[in-house]
């Protein structure tokens, strides 16, 4: 991780617990030191509160008999 502030996509990591305890660790203390980097934190939560509270039936497209898939994606759905 750079020094100077913490890329989004470890952020994103960070909230969901994918990364390990220290690296964790680092960038909690990073984040209780730069504001810039707490701001966007911040923001990267609340975007994924909303998401998690849209539920998986959000994520869900409807097969050609009419019944629910797996979670596709929306990027994955055909246009």
């Amino acid at each position: 991780m750079p020094e100077d502030h913490v890329p989004d996509d470890l952020l994103t990591q960070h909230f969901m617990d994918d990364l390990d305890p220290a690296e964790s660790d680092v960038i909690h203390r990073h984040l209780e030191a730069c504001a810039s980097c707490d701001s966007r934190a911040d923001k990267i939560a609340e975007t994924m509160a909303a998401l998690a509270a849209l539920g998986d039936d959000f994520w869900s497209w409807p097969s050609p008999d009419g019944s629910l898939t797996s979670a596709d994606r929306p990027a994955e759905r055909p246009r």
